[in-house]
């Protein structure tokens, strides 16, 4: 090694960052920086043949300071428009090696300090990655590099977040220095926001991070060395910590295609869930909340197998606060008992929304989950009365949206009361006096909200659960109160609101929310529903229906085709018996399928209804 050459090297490279500089500032640059620029450039290559043929071992005995000075020398280069040879960047992997075990918290300050460093820091080279892992703790542990803020100096791409991952998730398995994990928490989720929004097209990325993480997760216990439940319960910072990293990984769309470390994070969520430690009040909500996220972004056919055994473990567990003893089934008993089991309206929420996404998971099934069997107990999510709150909470706001899309999904998927299956269901007998109630406040409060233009993107929800109430009703109230539900103002009202909306006129006859509503409400009510129905209006739907080819006609929206279905099988007194038969011959030639309405409310529905924001704030320290 040539110290004349070193000094030589150095000396040109800061000179040719003068002239860049004075360049910069005057306008010109001139030959002289060109000049300038070959020269060091030659005597860059002959630096780096010079370490190259020195070795790691001749660099290892010098004082590590050599290797920081001869690193920051390239990096210098390369911040000025100095393109690197190829053999600068084996060069480097060998200084870099020399000072592997001997870094200190000053060089990653100097070295981050320099512009060009992440050129460097970003090679794919197992002890280049050894090397950023090393300065990624040095910048997140050591109180001095935290305040002078070096940490944003580390570069920003998915392959890099996966090593500040790697080193987040060691430190958390390590239980003893809790600041660092905050620190290392909020450099993930910041980095990962900023690449979301400056391209939220570019999946690869992030595809590979969540591939990754997910190999991570799947073995969890293994490389911490201790199971999570015998830390979790004992541990505060553990605690906080360990849901706020299972809540900032799970925005990774595709963490969950991952089989095992779908299986294996579920499996650490029922075992907490399920333990006997675990707090009502202020550990339930979030793992409820990452149990149905972890089954949301799960994907089929892995989904329903899942969700069959969530349901048997929760069954199989009989916490209080989930399954209910008969005697506190009934309306009058539940405050009392929902008091003394601590069981809170976020609880409820997320209950909710869990016992959707079970009974979605078994309807792909046909199999029970939890709490599903005619028994003498029940789960808080079949009790009529607290689906009922949830769905008109929205009147007086006491629930949230999510609270309303569970109920009505849950009251949607459920078996209706009477049929033949052995499935315990939320809907009442409308023979009795509470059955009555039940369907006549669920009715009115639906008709309500089709009303409310801030409830727009919940009308399909909202309508499909019209629909099937009204069913029920027509088959199990007494003829007087059916006639009262199906003649009641609100059909007049909503079909009026619904008609001022703008549509496509070459596409539709009318908007299509009053094509839905129409749909459900004479689907569903009896025969005496057409007559309040303002006639014309069915007449021109008819037409415009009629009128289309055949190939436009397969195209139509699914309520379309149900709504002249209806039409032409039911007492529609404007259409002859021969309009009729034409009608349903048309709809039949469309290919139309009444059962595959189960498909307008897919998995990706779901997760629009039910996905949480899960609230990382909560879950994190102070960061300082």
């Amino acid at each position: 090694m040539c110290p004349a050459l070193l000094a030589v090297t150095a000396c040109l490279i800061n000179r040719h960052q003068y002239l860049s500089s004075e360049g910069f500032a005057t306008g010109h640059t001139g030959a002289a920086l060109d000049s300038e620029g070959e020269t060091v450039l030659r005597l860059l290559s002959y630096l780096c043949a010079q370490i190259t043929c020195a070795g790691v071992d001749y660099f290892g005995k010098l004082p590590p300071i050599f290797s920081v000075e001869l690193l920051a020398s390239l990096s210098i280069a390369a911040s000025f428009g100095i393109a690197l040879p190829p053999v600068a960047f084996q060069a480097s992997s060998i200084l870099a090696k020399a000072l592997l075990d001997r870094l200190r918290d000053d060089h990653t300050h100097t070295l981050l300090s320099l512009d060009s460093f992440s050129i460097l820091l970003r090679q794919a080279d197992p002890v280049w990655i050894t090397l950023a892992q090393k300065m990624i703790y040095h910048v997140h542990a050591n109180a001095e590099l935290v305040l002078s803020g070096v940490v944003k100096t580390l570069p920003t791409t998915y392959e890099f977040l996966s090593l500040v991952w790697t080193v987040w998730f060691t430190v958390l398995g390590g239980l003893e220095e809790p600041h660092v994990v905050d620190r290392l928490s909020e450099t993930f989720t910041t980095g990962f926001d900023s690449l979301k929004q400056s391209d939220p097209e570019e999946s690869v990325g992030e595809a590979k991070l969540a591939g990754f993480i997910a190999e991570e997760l799947s073995s969890l216990s293994t490389k911490w060395g201790f199971p999570i439940s015998s830390v979790f319960y004992k541990n505060d910072h553990f605690r906080r910590q360990f849901l706020s990293m299972l809540a900032t990984v799970t925005n990774l769309s595709t963490l969950f295609q991952n089989r095992l470390c779908l299986h294996r994070t579920v499996e650490t969520l029922l075992d907490l869930i399920t333990d006997e430690q675990c707090d009502i009040e202020r550990d339930a909500v979030p793992l409820l909340s990452l149990l149905s996220t972890c089954l949301l972004l799960s994907e089929d056919p892995i989904f329903p197998q899942v969700s069959s055994m969530v349901g048997a473990r929760l069954k199989a567990a009989k916490r209080p606060w989930m399954i209910v003893s008969s005697d506190a089934c009934n309306e009058a008993a539940w405050p009392a008992y929902a008091k003394s089991q601590k069981i809170s309206k976020l609880l409820v929420e997320e209950l909710l929304c869990l016992g959707a996404v079970l009974i979605l998971g078994r309807s792909q099934t046909d199999q029970r989950v939890a709490a599903l069997e005619a028994s003498e107990e029940a789960a808080v999510f079949e009790l009529s009365h607290v689906l009922l709150k949830a769905i008109c909470g929205l009147l007086c706001a006491t629930l949230s949206r999510r609270s309303f899309c569970a109920a009505a999904l849950l009251l949607l998927n459920s078996a209706t009361p009477g049929g033949e299956t052995k499935c315990q269901s939320p809907w009442p007998e409308g023979t009795s006096e509470a059955g009555r109630v039940f369907y006549t406040q669920l009715i009115t409060a639906l008709y309500s909200y089709l009303t409310d233009i801030t409830l727009r993107d919940l009308r399909l929800l909202t309508m499909a659960l019209l629909g099937k109430a009204l069913r029920i009703v027509r088959h199990q109230l007494p003829l007087s109160e059916v006639t009262k539900l199906e003649g009641t103002v609100w059909n007049l009202v909503v079909t009026e609101s619904l008609q001022l909306e703008d549509y496509d006129e070459d596409q539709l006859p009318c908007p299509p929310a009053l094509i839905v509503f129409l749909a459900e409400v004479l689907t569903n009510s009896s025969d005496r529903a057409l007559m309040y129905v303002d006639e014309g209006l069915l007449q021109d739907i008819v037409i415009f229906y009629a009128q289309l080819s055949a190939p436009a006609a397969r195209q139509c929206p699914f309520h379309l085709h149900k709504l002249m279905l209806t039409l032409s099988t039911g007492p529609c007194t404007f259409l002859r018996d021969q309009e009729k038969r034409g009608l349903l011959q048309k709809v039949s030639a469309s290919g139309f399928n009444l059962h595959s309405e189960t498909a307008l409310f897919t998995r990706s529905r779901y997760r629009f209804f039910l996905l949480p924001l899960l609230d990382l704030s909560s879950l994190r320290g102070t960061v300082s």
